[in-house]
Protein backbone atom coordinates (compact mmCIF):
# COMPACT_ATOMS: atom_id res chain seq x y z
CA UNK A 1 0.00 0.00 0.00
CA UNK A 2 1.12 3.17 -1.02
CA UNK A 3 0.12 6.24 1.32
CA UNK A 4 0.17 9.72 1.88
CA UNK A 5 1.56 12.66 4.10
CA UNK A 6 -0.61 14.35 6.41
CA UNK A 7 -1.26 17.66 5.52
CA UNK A 8 0.16 17.59 2.05
CA UNK A 9 -2.10 17.35 -0.42
CA UNK A 10 -0.17 16.54 -3.22
CA UNK A 11 0.35 13.86 -1.07
CA UNK A 12 -3.00 12.48 -0.41
CA UNK A 13 -2.39 8.74 -2.39
CA UNK A 14 -2.73 4.92 -1.09
CA UNK A 15 -1.60 2.32 -2.91
CA UNK A 16 -2.53 -1.49 -2.04
CA UNK A 17 -0.28 -3.93 -3.99
CA UNK A 18 -1.93 -7.61 -4.01
CA UNK A 19 -0.50 -10.63 -5.54
CA UNK A 20 -2.60 -12.99 -7.01
CA UNK A 21 -4.99 -11.10 -9.20
CA UNK A 22 -4.57 -9.80 -12.62
CA UNK A 23 -4.90 -6.07 -13.25
CA UNK A 24 -7.55 -5.30 -16.11
CA UNK A 25 -7.40 -2.81 -19.12
CA UNK A 26 -9.73 -0.82 -20.47
CA UNK A 27 -10.01 -0.77 -24.15
CA UNK A 28 -11.56 1.78 -26.05
CA UNK A 29 -14.73 0.17 -28.54
CA UNK A 30 -14.24 2.28 -31.44
CA UNK A 31 -17.53 1.65 -32.90
CA UNK A 32 -19.30 2.91 -30.13
CA UNK A 33 -20.38 6.89 -29.89
CA UNK A 34 -17.91 8.16 -27.24
CA UNK A 35 -19.00 10.14 -24.06
CA UNK A 36 -18.12 13.20 -22.25
CA UNK A 37 -18.03 13.88 -18.33
CA UNK A 38 -18.91 17.30 -17.51
CA UNK A 39 -18.01 18.28 -14.14
CA UNK A 40 -18.09 21.19 -11.64
CA UNK A 41 -16.16 21.14 -8.49
CA UNK A 42 -17.30 23.54 -5.30
CA UNK A 43 -16.51 23.25 -1.50
CA UNK A 44 -19.46 22.31 1.12
CA UNK A 45 -20.41 25.91 1.00
CA UNK A 46 -21.10 25.08 -3.16
CA UNK A 47 -18.27 27.99 -3.81
CA UNK A 48 -16.73 27.07 -6.86
CA UNK A 49 -13.00 26.17 -6.76
CA UNK A 50 -10.37 26.66 -9.67
CA UNK A 51 -7.42 24.83 -10.67
CA UNK A 52 -8.08 21.34 -8.95
CA UNK A 53 -7.39 18.62 -10.62
CA UNK A 54 -9.78 15.61 -12.13
CA UNK A 55 -8.21 12.63 -12.75
CA UNK A 56 -9.27 9.21 -14.99
CA UNK A 57 -7.86 7.12 -11.97
CA UNK A 58 -5.76 4.67 -14.00
CA UNK A 59 -5.07 6.90 -17.24
CA UNK A 60 -3.77 9.09 -17.95
CA UNK A 61 -6.38 11.49 -18.53
CA UNK A 62 -6.72 14.65 -16.36
CA UNK A 63 -8.37 18.17 -16.16
CA UNK A 64 -7.99 21.22 -14.26
CA UNK A 65 -11.05 23.28 -13.51
CA UNK A 66 -11.45 26.82 -14.36
CA UNK A 67 -12.64 29.67 -12.46
CA UNK A 68 -16.36 28.51 -12.50
CA UNK A 69 -14.87 25.11 -10.85
CA UNK A 70 -15.91 23.18 -14.20
CA UNK A 71 -14.00 21.01 -16.33
CA UNK A 72 -14.65 18.54 -19.26
CA UNK A 73 -13.04 15.37 -20.50
CA UNK A 74 -14.27 14.44 -23.56
CA UNK A 75 -13.85 10.72 -26.21
CA UNK A 76 -14.64 8.37 -23.19
CA UNK A 77 -15.64 5.36 -24.37
CA UNK A 78 -18.69 3.54 -22.62
CA UNK A 79 -17.40 1.88 -19.47
CA UNK A 80 -17.51 2.65 -15.92
CA UNK A 81 -14.55 5.32 -14.22
CA UNK A 82 -13.13 6.04 -11.13
CA UNK A 83 -12.36 10.27 -11.23
CA UNK A 84 -10.37 11.16 -8.50
CA UNK A 85 -10.88 15.21 -7.62
CA UNK A 86 -7.83 17.22 -5.78
CA UNK A 87 -6.85 20.37 -5.19
CA UNK A 88 -3.93 21.68 -2.37
CA UNK A 89 -6.25 22.50 0.76
CA UNK A 90 -8.74 20.01 0.63
CA UNK A 91 -9.42 16.31 1.13
CA UNK A 92 -9.42 14.41 -2.34
CA UNK A 93 -12.71 12.77 -3.66
CA UNK A 94 -13.03 9.86 -5.54
CA UNK A 95 -16.77 9.01 -7.60
CA UNK A 96 -17.58 5.69 -9.88
CA UNK A 97 -19.81 7.03 -12.89
CA UNK A 98 -20.41 5.20 -15.52
CA UNK A 99 -20.30 6.70 -18.97
CA UNK A 100 -22.98 5.59 -21.45
CA UNK A 101 -22.54 5.71 -25.45
CA UNK A 102 -22.64 8.71 -26.85
CA UNK A 103 -23.62 10.45 -23.49
CA UNK A 104 -23.06 13.76 -21.26
CA UNK A 105 -22.61 12.62 -17.63
CA UNK A 106 -22.55 15.72 -15.46
CA UNK A 107 -21.55 15.38 -11.92
CA UNK A 108 -20.87 17.58 -8.93
CA UNK A 109 -17.93 17.24 -6.63
CA UNK A 110 -17.93 18.77 -3.03
CA UNK A 111 -14.76 19.09 -1.71
CA UNK A 112 -14.46 19.30 2.01
CA UNK A 113 -11.55 21.71 3.85
CA UNK A 114 -8.28 19.95 5.00
CA UNK A 115 -7.39 20.89 8.54
CA UNK A 116 -4.00 23.27 8.12
CA UNK A 117 -1.42 21.65 10.42
CA UNK A 118 0.98 24.35 12.01
CA UNK A 119 3.95 24.25 13.88
CA UNK A 120 4.50 23.92 17.52
CA UNK A 121 6.90 25.34 20.02
CA UNK A 122 6.79 22.24 22.24
CA UNK A 123 7.68 18.74 20.60
CA UNK A 124 4.60 16.30 20.49
CA UNK A 125 3.78 13.34 19.69
CA UNK A 126 0.58 13.41 17.49
CA UNK A 127 -1.86 10.42 16.29
CA UNK A 128 -1.62 10.61 12.86
CA UNK A 129 -4.43 10.87 10.13
CA UNK A 130 -6.58 7.63 10.29
CA UNK A 131 -5.22 6.07 7.07
CA UNK A 132 -1.39 6.66 8.28
CA UNK A 133 -2.37 5.30 11.13
CA UNK A 134 -3.88 2.26 9.90
CA UNK A 135 -0.78 1.83 8.04
CA UNK A 136 1.20 1.92 11.26
CA UNK A 137 -1.25 -0.33 12.70
CA UNK A 138 -0.44 -3.36 9.91
CA UNK A 139 3.39 -2.66 9.70
CA UNK A 140 3.61 -3.30 13.44
CA UNK A 141 1.77 -6.63 12.82
CA UNK A 142 4.60 -7.41 9.87
CA UNK A 143 2.24 -9.27 7.48
CA UNK A 144 3.34 -7.44 4.91
CA UNK A 145 6.51 -5.75 3.46
CA UNK A 146 6.44 -1.53 3.72
CA UNK A 147 8.50 1.41 3.36
CA UNK A 148 7.41 4.07 5.24
CA UNK A 149 7.57 8.03 3.64
CA UNK A 150 11.38 8.61 5.23
CA UNK A 151 12.45 5.44 3.87
CA UNK A 152 10.81 6.32 0.26
CA UNK A 153 13.02 10.27 0.95
CA UNK A 154 16.06 8.37 1.25
CA UNK A 155 16.26 6.34 -1.39
CA UNK A 156 15.54 9.47 -3.64
CA UNK A 157 14.78 7.03 -6.34
CA UNK A 158 13.32 8.71 -9.76
CA UNK A 159 10.46 6.40 -10.68
CA UNK A 160 7.76 4.56 -8.37
CA UNK A 161 8.28 1.14 -10.13
CA UNK A 162 12.17 1.51 -9.00
CA UNK A 163 10.67 1.60 -5.31
CA UNK A 164 8.70 -1.73 -6.19
CA UNK A 165 11.84 -3.25 -7.15
CA UNK A 166 13.39 -3.00 -3.63
CA UNK A 167 10.98 -5.32 -2.40
CA UNK A 168 12.52 -8.83 -2.83
CA UNK A 169 9.02 -10.55 -3.14
CA UNK A 170 7.68 -8.31 -5.97
CA UNK A 171 10.79 -9.46 -8.24
CA UNK A 172 10.88 -12.82 -7.49
CA UNK A 173 6.57 -13.51 -7.10
CA UNK A 174 5.25 -16.44 -5.75
CA UNK A 175 5.13 -18.19 -9.28
CA UNK A 176 7.29 -21.16 -8.60
CA UNK A 177 9.12 -20.49 -12.09
CA UNK A 178 9.54 -17.41 -10.90
CA UNK A 179 7.65 -14.58 -12.21
CA UNK A 180 9.20 -11.44 -13.88
CA UNK A 181 8.59 -7.90 -12.59
CA UNK A 182 6.50 -7.17 -15.78
CA UNK A 183 4.52 -10.28 -15.46
CA UNK A 184 3.55 -10.30 -11.68
CA UNK A 185 0.24 -10.91 -11.62
CA UNK A 186 -0.32 -7.80 -8.97
CA UNK A 187 -3.31 -5.91 -8.28
CA UNK A 188 -2.82 -2.22 -7.27
CA UNK A 189 -4.95 0.23 -5.23
CA UNK A 190 -4.74 3.97 -4.90
CA UNK A 191 -6.71 5.42 -2.43
CA UNK A 192 -8.24 2.00 -1.91
CA UNK A 193 -9.60 2.61 -5.32
CA UNK A 194 -8.24 -0.41 -7.83
CA UNK A 195 -6.18 0.93 -10.55
CA UNK A 196 -6.51 -0.08 -14.61
CA UNK A 197 -2.50 -0.42 -15.35
CA UNK A 198 -0.81 -0.18 -18.54
CA UNK A 199 2.12 0.73 -17.68
CA UNK A 200 3.61 0.59 -14.32
CA UNK A 201 5.92 4.15 -15.11
CA UNK A 202 3.07 6.10 -16.83
CA UNK A 203 0.31 4.86 -14.44
CA UNK A 204 1.60 4.93 -10.79
CA UNK A 205 2.32 8.24 -9.03
CA UNK A 206 5.28 9.53 -8.21
CA UNK A 207 7.64 8.80 -5.10
CA UNK A 208 6.97 12.65 -4.15
CA UNK A 209 3.69 11.71 -4.14
CA UNK A 210 3.66 9.15 -1.24
CA UNK A 211 4.11 8.41 2.09
CA UNK A 212 4.09 4.85 2.95
CA UNK A 213 4.08 1.42 0.40
CA UNK A 214 2.36 -2.14 1.30
CA UNK A 215 3.08 -4.94 -0.44
CA UNK A 216 1.21 -8.58 0.16
CA UNK A 217 2.59 -11.55 -1.25
CA UNK A 218 -0.58 -14.04 -0.56
CA UNK A 219 -4.19 -14.13 0.25
CA UNK A 220 -3.37 -14.95 3.96
CA UNK A 221 -1.65 -11.56 4.74
CA UNK A 222 -4.14 -9.54 2.90
CA UNK A 223 -5.42 -7.24 5.80
CA UNK A 224 -9.29 -6.86 6.29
Amino acid sequence: MIQLSPGRAARQLIVWLLLGAGTTTVHAQARLAKGVLDGAVTDTSLVPIAGATAWIVGSRVEATTDSSGRFRIVDLPPNQYVVLIRQIGYAPLSSTLRIAEGDTVRAAFALHRALPVLDTVVATANRAPSRLQEFEDRRRLGQGKYLTQAEIERMNLVGTVDLLRTFSAYNRGTNPRGAGLESCPYQYFLDGVPLQIRSLQADLPPPGQLAGIELYVNSATVPL
